[in-house]
């Protein structure tokens, strides 16, 4: 009993020792100028009044709007956008360290809603978007109308770590525009051929 003890207290006092010094520690958080940031301060609108120079960080906001107003169609035909653009983004950022900025985006932003809006929102969604067609035609339609991104996306550049090294070469090499487009709406969106 007593070489067992030795030994648990030759790995208890490391362990305790080290937990203590970690909370006692500072842990810095670095953070790259533009990471996340919205150039446009929009609120809820439709679909029709977005431009192709607005990012997933100046729509998501617009998509919180319209679910705190209750404006769930509209939030839902937001997010869409959103969530096109922020494929198409993460198709042509070649640093797959910054393609986490959707989903924090998606989290900073739309986690702050009340979960009784949420919810009703999401049921919203699952009921009537989810199994419309015609609601996704309309999506795919007005998608293809506003066309791809004409943006640098910055706010994602800079979620990643080499915006601390080399942010002039955040480009995946012989990118294809149109064919990223395609690939974005196709697989977010699974329009009807």
């Amino acid at each position: 009993m007593k070489f067992r003890s030795k030994y648990l207290f030759l790995f208890l006092v490391p362990s305790i020792l080290f937990t203590f010094s970690c909370k006692s520690s500072q842990i810095k958080n670095y953070e790259s100028k533009g990471n996340l940031a919205s150039s446009y301060s929009l609120k809820c609108s439709t679909i029709s009044e977005l431009f192709n120079y607005y990012t997933p960080a100046d729509i998501f906001p617009a998509v919180r709007d319209c679910i705190e107003k209750g404006e769930y169609e509209n939030a839902s035909y937001l997010q869409a956008a959103a969530g096109v653009y922020g494929r198409y983004d993460t198709l042509r950022v070649e640093d797959r360290s910054a393609h986490q900025a959707i989903r924090v985006l998606q989290i900073n932003i739309l986690g702050t809603i009340e979960q009784e809006k949420l919810k009703a929102y999401q049921e919203y969604f699952q009921t009537n978007v989810m199994t419309s067609n015609e609601k996704l035609l309309y999506v795919c339609q007005s998608m293809n109308a506003l066309g791809k991104p004409t943006y640098t996306p910055n706010y994602m550049i800079a979620h990643g770590i080499s915006s601390f090294s080399d942010k002039d070469h955040w480009m995946v090499k012989n990118f294809d525009p149109e064919k990223a487009w395609n690939s974005a709406i196709d697989s977010y969106l699974h329009c009807p051929k």
